[in-house]
């Protein structure tokens, strides 16, 4: 057994070695995904963003004030996207509880069995209920032999960022396009 730390630096509870391990295989595998899928749709955002603005510019002269809420919007989604990684992909994936959560959205018994098990060990510094340390233990116990059941392409699937994954390669590829076909175009659009 190992002391681990939840969401709170200051608790601390004994969590079984097996347990402990696959939070933090689960955190690493999760944030990469997270990351990834958001970083894919901010390439998607910037490049619709310069995208638009060229296609615009072949057919009307933009004024400087479409230009600018054109890149704003552009600018701004893709702000929004790299705050969802760094709150999903950096925060939310160290917290156990949210790991838990993942768990029970494709596992549902084994989720919440790993979600009371959280529970339990924020609980035993933060409250005066009691529980027994016993059972507590077989719960966790359990837990660990059925905790290999549990497939991590699961919980964070490629799905997640197979939508932004063509957007950005599709946005990045039109983009190169045009660049390579049209370098004068091309530079009038980033003016």
């Amino acid at each position: 057994e190992t002391s681990v730390e939840t969401e709170n630096d200051e608790l601390k509870a004994e969590l079984n070695s097996s347990i402990d391990l696959f939070f933090k295989s689960l955190r690493i595998f999760g944030c990469k995904r997270i990351i990834l899928k958001y970083f894919l749709v901010t390439c998607s955002f910037l490049g619709t963003s310069w995208l638009l603005l060229f296609v615009l510019d072949r057919f009307h002269e933009t004024t400087q004030i479409y230009r600018f809420f054109i890149l704003s919007a552009g600018i701004l989604l893709s702000g929004w996207a790299l705050w969802n990684s760094v709150l999903y992909g950096l925060i939310y994936s160290k917290q156990f509880t949210w790991l838990a959560k993942r768990v029970r959205d494709n596992y549902r018994g084994k989720g919440e069995r790993l979600l009371g098990i959280v529970e339990i060990i924020k609980g035993v510094h933060s409250s005066t209920d009691s529980f027994s340390p016993q059972i507590f233990e077989a719960a966790q116990q359990k837990m660990a032999k059925e905790i290999v059941a549990i497939k991590q392409d699961n919980i964070f699937p490629w799905q997640i960022i197979k939508r932004p994954l063509i957007g950005a390669i599709m946005a990045i590829s039109i983009v190169l396009l045009i660049i390579v076909n049209f370098p004068a175009l091309s530079i009038n659009s980033f003016e």
